[in-house]
């Protein structure tokens, strides 16, 4: 086996086979926007991460994981009702996105594992942004778009909250 991988990668760089510029230069800035977006969240010390309409959210994906019930009650307090009971003030996608990740009862490690996940999928629109760019602009302009892209500081930042944005 290891006969055969050697002799295929030397196959590889003896054929000539060329990688575009642009393609090389993508990988980059895909690296450099991808360890931006991690060491922010990893790194930064956020003392309110799920506030807002975030916390309405992640309570509508908790109560549908641990009660079956779409409620945007505060059921990690004492004295509420359970089963609470259900309402629909904010739309379902991003509570579901939420509900696999969280246990009962919610810890930090579980919220840096979605802003982690966030930070991915953050990453994964700077592509976007090029593939859309190439569709109106020459390759060095698109190249040029993601890079600012990937190093956009709101870009890079918003993802140590838990945000439906992101």
């Amino acid at each position: 086996m290891r006969k055969f991988a050697t002799r295929n990668i030397q196959l590889f760089f003896k054929s000539n086979a060329r990688i575009p510029r642009y393609v090389v230069a993508l990988f980059v800035i895909f690296v450099v926007a991808l360890d931006l977006r991690v060491e922010s969240v990893t790194l930064s010390m956020v003392d309110t991460p799920v506030r807002a309409d975030a916390l309405d959210y992640f309570l509508y994906g908790h109560n549908l994981k641990n009660y079956g019930v779409y409620s945007r009650a505060n059921t990690l307090v004492a004295g509420v009702e359970i089963p609470p009971k259900p309402d629909a003030m904010r739309a379902p996608l991003y509570s579901l996105f939420v509900m696999p990740f969280f246990g009962d009862p919610p810890t930090l490690r579980e919220l840096t594992t979605v802003t982690v996940i966030q930070a991915v999928i953050s990453t994964i629109t700077v592509l976007l942004v090029f593939l859309t760019a190439r569709l109106f602009m020459p390759v060095a302009f698109a190249v040029a778009v993601a890079a600012l892209t990937a190093i956009s500081p709101h870009l890079v930042t918003m993802n140590i909250y838990l945000l439906s944005e992101t």
